[in-house]
């Protein structure tokens, strides 16, 4: 590993709303192949029947790949940079100079500074809901726009990042 790069990936975990946006899926797809079938016993065009399997087919190929993105966020050279995947289309959500931060700090401790600074955008790369090493960082884009950043923090992660900037990072020992 390169001392000044630095790179985490997760996917989400099928918990809360992501466990919910399956489910709601799966009943769209049931009900779209009853719907299919009540318009052939209404029109009795028993041979359109073989396209359901078909349109069933794309529809859960273009939509159930919604339900579970993946998410990677990289430390290069002083720029922290956000990245989601949902299937085979990866989006760059932000980047921004680590020396923008004005507070990267465990979310237990940052919980009252996230409060008085008052984000106007949020953005997570947190997996799953109990995901440990949990951290936050607070900074303001290109647009003065006020964002929190929550993202799981490793050793390494926090130390490239203590490095771009050691006056806004709160390091807590006993989580990682």
């Amino acid at each position: 590993m390169e001392f000044n790069t630095f790179e985490y990936a997760a996917s989400q975990k099928a918990e809360g709303k992501w466990i919910l946006f399956k489910l709601l899926l799966i009943l769209f797809y049931i009900a779209y192949v009853v719907a299919f079938g009540v318009i052939i016993y209404i029109t009795a065009f028993v041979p359109v029947g073989a396209l359901i399997p078909v349109t069933l087919w794309i529809l859960v190929y273009f939509t159930y790949k919604y339900t579970s993105p993946d998410y990677k966020y990289t430390v290069e050279h002083g720029e922290i940079c956000f990245y989601k995947t949902v299937g085979k289309k990866t989006k760059k959500v932000f980047s921004t100079p680590l020396r923008d931060a004005s507070l990267i700090a465990p979310i237990n401790e940052a919980g009252e500074k996230i409060r008085e600074f008052k984000p106007t955008k949020s953005y997570s790369a947190v997996p799953y809901s109990k995901c440990p090493d949990v951290y936050a960082m607070l900074y303001t884009d290109r647009e003065n726009k006020k964002c929190v950043f929550y993202f799981r923090a490793t050793r390494e992660a926090i130390k490239i990042m203590s490095h771009y900037n050691r006056e806004a990072i709160v390091i807590c020992e006993t989580e990682l």
